[in-house]
């Protein structure tokens, strides 16, 4: 098959998707006794099931149709071929943590890496998918020698002009550099001013700690725009879901320079 004759159906799918993410939808039990917060992620109409991702958790949820209310089920059936677009595409994410430099001295080493995410991009469909693009954004914690450390945004995207069938492609989220510092405590006498019985100065002993420093990796999330629109979510856990999935606009904005190193 040529990738120019990617079926009319595909664009109506990525099309009808309405240009942002799952949205968010209270879902009741059949006998309206419970209800919860979710995202549909997918409906199988072979055996009637449906997986849903359950805000309080951000973990997905798989169970029979029949156990939601009358409206429910008929939502989750009208969305089915809106479902189709976000099912075609699968991520998965990887640290990366590649050294670029290693030095040592009697009382310091640092390491330094080229830090970020391999992120693998799964087209699980049958047909070519046109004009993809994959935004990114990194969290780490850059820290500190003298201070608190921050939480840092690294964003970023690459774009495809098409997807082969059932095809992986990789983003490299990366280009943060990692280091990890220490500096050993040192110790030294001094004379403090005083004299002892026997008129002579007294000394002291003066400590200083070790420094540490050691920047982390916290997470990656992705979207999938097909065409310009959003049709795919994802992030390296639950956790980073939930706090960062409408992070994009700040690491666009919020710059990723390193914090002061304090040696």
């Amino acid at each position: 098959m040529k990738k120019n004759l990617l079926p009319v159906i595909l664009l109506a799918l990525l099309a009808s998707f309405a240009g942002a993410e799952i949205p968010w939808r209270e879902f009741k039990s059949a006998d309206g006794t419970q209800k919860f917060v979710g995202q549909l992620l997918s409906y199988k109409k072979a055996d009637e099931s449906v997986t849903v991702r359950l805000k309080a958790s951000m973990k997905p949820a798989t169970f029979k149709l029949d156990r939601l209310s009358e409206d429910d089920r008929a939502y989750v059936k009208a969305e089915a071929a809106n479902l189709a677009a976000n099912a075609a595409v699968e991520l998965r994410f990887d640290k990366l943590l590649e050294p670029t430099n290693n030095e040592r001295s009697d009382t310091t080493r640092t390491k330094t890496y080229n830090g970020g995410y391999k992120v693998e991009m799964v087209n699980r469909s049958a047909e070519w998918l046109e004009d993809v693009e994959v935004e990114y954004v990194v969290i780490y914690y850059k820290d500190q020698t003298d201070g608190n450390g921050k939480r840092m945004l690294h964003g970023g995207s690459k774009h495809f002009e098409s997807l082969l069938p059932n095809s992986k492609n990789e983003v490299l989220a990366d280009g943060i550099e990692m280091e990890n510092f220490f500096k050993e405590g040192t110790a030294e006498e001094r004379r403090d001013g005083t004299f002892d019985a026997q008129g002579n100065r007294n000394t002291t002993l003066k400590v200083t700690k070790a420094q540490k420093r050691r920047d982390v990796l916290l997470g990656c999330v992705a979207r999938v725009k097909v065409a310009g629109k959003i049709v795919h979510l994802e992030a390296s856990s639950p956790d980073i879901m939930r706090q960062y999935s409408d992070s994009f606009e700040a690491a666009g904005k919020e710059s990723a320079k390193p914090a002061a190193k304090g040696k």
